[in-house]
């Protein structure tokens, strides 16, 4: 099912004992709302668990016993941030669960098997879907809803889950000035998440000519100080994540690797050195304090040097 036919029918949670969501991004948004709405709803003791910090035998007799009777609602998150070993013997074991509990996860590859229910993350394309997730964020707020088909028309027709939850949020805030909030702020509120991974992925990927070209079109999309902050996080994130790889604590690495592309986690990570990525995150920050001193950007000659490096 999709996201809008499972937040519409509260018994997807009340009659399946695993929920499986998949998609091709992490709405972590939709995600903070669903935990909390369902902690307040108090029909079962929901508890985060990262399998990172864990091992999945210690977890085991929580999975396997109700408290007093009420089941508890066991959230594991991306599940594709485990080891291997650990996301196998995690997936088999959801695919046999009967209970007592609920356990529900993310997982972005359509590799699960259909025994469980699954919920797909798909972005948001008509008034019915947006209007729906705004009724289900903020019910009382009946003004938002009818903003749905002005922020669609305006983002070209596709809005990802947790950008259609920052509109709401957003319309829900400025109230009657929701038209003029739209001409000024949504071209840079609705630019595509996925653009600034798949844009680091190329970089990361040293795929010269892909990444110049999408550079050339996202550039503009943002001012020159949010790409130093954002680069300088992206670099640094990425050499602590290949520094804890080299170190085989894969626990450190995941928590430092969110926010950097997946393809990057899962192997690009071997194409680049630390020296590299501690050069690129220097000329980042020497940037970013020349800028705020009235220099002028240079980012293409940066990218040149990180692109040619071996």
């Amino acid at each position: 099912m999709n996201l809008v036919t499972f937040i519409q029918d509260a018994q997807v949670v009340l009659n399946n004992r695993v929920i499986v969501f998949t998609g091709q991004a992490y709405p972590l948004l939709f995600f903070s709302a669903f935990l909390q709405q369902l902690k307040a709803q108090r029909v079962y003791n929901v508890q985060s668990i990262d399998l990172t910090r864990h091992a999945f035998e210690d977890i085991l007799p929580q999975l396997e016993l109700s408290f007093l009777g009420q089941a508890s609602f066991f959230w594991f998150s991306d599940v594709t941030a485990l080891d291997e070993r650990t996301r196998k013997t995690f997936l088999a074991y959801s695919a046999a669960y009967k209970g007592p509990n609920k356990l529900a996860f993310f997982i972005p590859e359509e590799d699960w098997q259909k025994n469980a229910s699954t919920v797909t993350c798909n972005a948001i394309q008509h008034v019915d879907e947006f209007k729906a997730l705004a009724a289900w964020l903020m019910p009382d707020k009946k003004n938002v809803t009818a903003q749905g088909s002005l922020f669609l028309q305006r983002a070209g027709g596709t809005l990802s889950i947790d950008q259609a939850i920052m509109l709401i949020f957003y319309s829900a805030a400025v109230g009657n000035r929701s038209e003029a909030f739209v001409e000024q702020w949504l071209d840079k509120l609705s630019v595509p998440e996925q653009s600034l991974f798949t844009l680091s992925s190329l970089l990361f990927a040293k795929k010269p000519k892909q990444f110049l070209a999408y550079w050339q079109v996202v550039q503009s999309l943002y001012s020159d100080v949010f790409w130093t902050t954002y680069w300088s996080e992206q670099s640094f994130r990425a050499y602590w994540f290949v520094y804890h790889c080299f170190q085989k604590n894969m626990a450190e690495a995941k928590k430092i690797g969110f926010r950097l592309p997946f393809s990057f986690m899962q192997s690009d990570w071997r194409k680049t050195s630390l020296q590299e990525l501690s050069v690129l995150h220097d000329a980042m920050y020497t940037l970013d304090c020349s800028l705020k001193n009235g220099g002028s950007a240079s980012f293409d000659l940066i990218f040149a040097r990180f692109l040619s490096s071996n």
